[in-house]
């Protein structure tokens, strides 16, 4: 019995999963950021102004613009309580999810 391997189809399919795996968790960190973020606290940045971007091929960045974050932890001290520190907080268990989704 002879199996055919088609690596670069294979690698290439890995990829694309990375990618939209990627993609995925970084939405759900922006959905976090935004659920996290107190309706009646001013923080300068609109729902609008949270994104996130690729980086190369394996890490993508939530970008939330937050000062309301860093006035908490300069308030604090070492304790960390902000916005993005709940949402790091609250993303393994998503993405674990997504994993299991993407990944099977």
């Amino acid at each position: 019995m002879t199996v055919e391997w088609y690596g670069e189809k294979v690698i290439a399919e890995y990829k694309n999963r990375r990618k939209k795996f990627l993609k995925a968790c970084g939405m759900a960190g922006e959905a976090l950021a935004v659920m996290n973020q107190p309706p009646h606290i001013d923080t300068g940045a609109s729902i609008n102004a949270k994104t996130h971007k690729l980086i190369g091929d394996d890490r993508v960045e939530i970008i939330a613009p937050l000062f309301y974050d860093v006035y908490l932890e300069q308030l604090s001290g070492e304790r960390r309580y902000g916005i993005m520190a709940k949402t790091l907080d609250e993303l393994p268990e998503v993405m674990y999810k997504l994993e299991r989704q993407y990944f099977g």
